[in-house]
């Protein structure tokens, strides 16, 4: 493969995330932020955003404002936990949490930079946040293509609860084994499964990674 073609993947997988972004984000328009991201079910928990001025941080010396998500208690407002990850206004926010259907349970996506994302997924039992086992399904999607390290992208996107089942698309590339060159980039749907306890997730399924 040569330098263009992997330069080429690597650019419609970022340019497929960009654009998968930007369809979530219809109903929120840039520079601005809802009081409230998400809410659960029964709605008595939310995630807010929390403003991050720090003169320190790349994004804001740019102009850019950032943020983090708390958890909240909608009727006496207090704020039950801070969650990981910091985010950038201008991309919006419908994006970062997914509460399941009926449990209050919300799956995260923690964004690290914009080719790096991973999943985590907290519950809320006796008002205090409690952070879920995720099997390790990157690890998982690499073996299928004979990998055990990613390259510069692996970024989980959050798509739907079904029932127990939270659904989740993983865009990555690997190195081939013993050189620095990228083997092709890939995607594949993961489906974890949320036992009956609410307690931890199993892995379901991981449908063959293909090229994008």
């Amino acid at each position: 493969m040569t330098w263009f073609q992997i330069s080429r993947n690597q650019d419609s997988i970022f340019v497929r995330a960009l654009l998968s972004l930007y369809c979530l984000l219809s109903t929120c328009h840039a520079g601005a932020l809802p009081a409230v991201i998400s809410k659960s079910s029964d709605g008595k928990y939310e995630i807010r955003p929390i403003p991050v001025k720090d003169a320190d941080d790349p994004a804001d010396r740019y102009g850019i404002d950032s943020f983090r998500i708390a958890l909240f208690d909608t009727k006496t407002g207090a704020k039950i936990s801070d969650l990981t990850g910091e985010y950038d206004v201008p991309h919006g926010s419908e994006w970062i949490s997914l509460w399941h259907p009926t449990l209050p349970v919300v799956a995260i996506h923690v964004n690290e930079t914009r080719r790096f994302g991973h999943i985590e997924v907290f519950s809320v039992v006796g008002g205090k946040c409690h952070k879920l086992s995720v099997p390790d399904y990157e690890m998982n999607a690499l073996g299928r293509v004979n990998a055990t390290k990613h390259g510069n992208t692996c970024f989980s996107q959050l798509s739907k609860w079904n029932k127990n089942d939270l659904q989740v698309m993983l865009d990555f590339n690997a190195y081939k084994e013993g050189t620095r060159q990228f083997q092709d980039f890939y995607s594949c749907e993961v489906t974890l499964r949320l036992d009956d306890s609410a307690a931890f997730f199993e892995l379901i399924s991981i449908s063959p990674p293909k090229e994008p």
